[in-house]
């Protein structure tokens, strides 16, 4: 998994009003960045991003993981 999504994975963790955000609408969470910092993912990390469905952070992290290692090239 690529720094940036690391960073936005951490943010979630850390910040509830974020998490929150990143679930409801990935997008936004996106585009807003965190702590006055922006994502700066690729055009392919946040459509994979935009595409995760989840309900928890757990859920989340899990997709994500899964879709990065099989084979998403974040690089």
């Amino acid at each position: 998994m690529s720094r940036e999504l690391n960073r936005l994975v951490t943010a979630a963790v850390v910040s509830k009003s974020f998490c929150e955000l990143l679930l409801d609408d990935p997008a936004e969470a996106i585009a807003a960045g965190y702590n006055g910092e922006a994502f700066l993912l690729t055009a392919a990390e946040q459509d994979l991003v935009v595409s995760i469905q989840a309900a928890t952070l757990q859920e989340f992290a899990m997709q994500l993981l899964d879709l990065t290692q099989s084979g998403f090239d974040s690089k």
